[in-house]
Formats: C-alpha cells, sequence, structure tokens
C-alpha cells in the first residue's frame, strides 16, 4: 500500500494519515494560518502538494525517529478505540474471528 506522503498530492484523508490525525482535525487545521495554501479546490475538496505538508509537518510536528530495524506503524483504528475506552474505564470486549 501506497503511503501518502508517497504520493505527489495530498487530499484531506491522506493529510490526515499523514499528520496521523482525523480528517475533520486535518481540515480545521488546513484553515489555520501557517498551513499550506492548497494548489487547487476541486468539486471533492482542497488538494495540497506532498512536499509543503511534509514541510509544515516538520516544522509544527517534529516526528521522533523510529529505530531503522522497526516497519512503520499503520493507524489501527480499532487499537485506537479499545486505547480510548480502556483509558474512560469503560469494558473493552475483545471479538473473537
Amino acid at each position: 500500500m501506497m503511503r501518502p506522503e508517497d504520493q505527489p498530492y495530498m487530499a484531506v484523508a491522506e493529510v490526515a494519515a499523514f499528520l496521523g490525525i482525523t480528517r475533520q482535525a486535518a481540515w480545521n487545521r488546513s484553515r489555520r494560518s501557517g498551513f499550506p495554501k492548497p494548489i487547487a479546490i476541486l468539486r471533492s475538496g482542497a488538494v495540497w502538494a506532498t512536499p509543503d505538508v511534509v514541510r509544515f509537518a516538520r516544522r509544527h510536528r517534529p516526528v521522533a525517529k523510529a529505530p531503522a530495524t522497526r516497519e512503520p506503524e499503520r493507524m489501527d483504528v480499532f487499537a485506537l478505540a479499545r486505547a480510548r475506552l480502556a483509558a474512560l474505564g469503560l469494558p473493552v470486549v475483545q471479538r473473537t474471528r
């Protein structure tokens, strides 16, 4: 699967995946000053040049380097939801397949 930063352009979904935030949070962030201007506004939404978003992320969200032997982690929404439920003290039910 291609990573968002490997593509020449990003829409809101790719920006969200790259920054590790929700699409709504990415859209809100894109409307603030300091975020790169979109290169196009299509009917489906705004489109940004990937290098612009990467530069923004490096300036505003420095990421700690992972050890070279580790494979990049993928966003697992179910693991995130389980962690949030556990943090709230709510029961987490594991389904078996």
